[in-house]
């Protein structure tokens, strides 16, 4: 399979001002538009994998020393272009479904929370959490999710914990989270 041109699937931008409140952004972009968020600079992200392949597009950021494929906590960025069928035009409760049940597959327990809160501004967005224990590898996880659907493509922003369950103070810091991305109209930079 052939790498697009990471220009369209990422700008990282690295603050190195001591009064900035971030270290890292994150953007993905289907050419017309893009959805980016801000990584806290005191957590210490950084991009641990970032691959353009066809209708769908990642960025996975972990917090050293833990890599993608070894991680307590995970932060995913995804892009499902408009040509990618299955989740676009589908209402937005419908994917939050799917993916919930995707989970539901592979864990023995599994159960979804939608929030209410949502991003301001005209895109429909979807606040969630799903907690997934018992996986086949005997881990359990919790991810806090926000879905947007663009113009051009369906996005999703994903924090994950390798924990099966996450006490209310910290849902409630990692909704706050999600809440500050932002749809981005133009050519990524």
């Amino acid at each position: 399979m052939r790498t697009r041109a990471t220009s369209l699937l990422a700008a990282v931008i690295i603050c190195g001002t001591s009064h900035a409140a971030y270290a890292l952004t994150t953007r993905l972009s289907d050419g017309q538009q893009s959805l980016e968020i801000e990584w806290p600079e005191a957590e210490g992200w950084v991009i641990g994998h970032q691959q353009d392949v066809g209708h769908t597009a990642i960025v996975e950021v972990v917090r050293p020393p833990e890599t993608v494929h070894s991680w307590t906590q995970l932060g995913t960025m995804l892009m499902f272009r408009d040509d990618a069928g299955r989740w676009m035009g589908a209402h937005l409760d419908e994917t939050v479904s799917r993916l919930f049940e995707s989970a539901r597959a592979r864990a023995r327990e599994a159960r979804l929370d939608t929030r209410p809160e949502r991003l301001s501004g005209p895109f429909d967005s979807r606040i969630f959490v799903i907690v997934g224990n018992q996986y086949p590898d005997g881990t359990s996880e919790t991810q806090v999710q926000l879905l947007v659907q663009g113009t051009n493509a369906l996005y999703n922003i994903q924090r994950t914990q390798r924990t099966p369950g996450l006490d209310r103070q910290t849902v409630e810091a990692w909704v706050h989270f999600l809440q500050t991305a932002r749809v981005v109209s133009g050519q990524a930079p």
